[in-house]
C-alpha cells in the first residue's frame, strides 16, 4: 500500500521559459515518491531586478489548472517578496 504524503515544496526555476517543464519534472518526481503537490495553493512569484509586467509571462499549469502570479508567498512561514 502507497501512502500518499503532501508536501509544502518550494520549485526554483532559473527561467520562466523552461518553467512548464520544471512542474512537470517537479509533479513526476513527486509521483514516483509518493508526494503530491496542491495546484489549487501553488502560487507563481516571479524574483527579478526588474520590474515585471505579469501580462506578458507565459501561463503556466499544473493539474489543468492555471498558476496565479503572485508578488508575495508565504514559504514555511517566511513571507518571500517579489520586489
Amino acid at each position: 500500500m502507497m501512502q500518499l504524503l503532501y508536501s509544502e515544496a518550494l520549485i526554483y526555476i532559473p527561467s520562466l521559459n523552461g518553467g512548464q517543464e520544471a512542474i512537470f519534472k517537479a509533479l513526476n518526481f513527486g509521483h514516483d515518491n509518493g508526494l503530491e503537490f496542491g495546484a489549487d495553493k501553488t502560487e507563481v512569484v516571479v524574483f527579478t531586478c526588474k520590474r515585471l509586467n505579469t501580462l506578458g509571462l507565459p501561463w503556466l499549469r499544473m493539474a489543468n489548472r492555471d498558476l496565479i502570479y503572485s508578488d508575495t508567498v508565504k514559504y514555511l512561514g517566511v513571507l518571500l517578496v517579489a520586489n
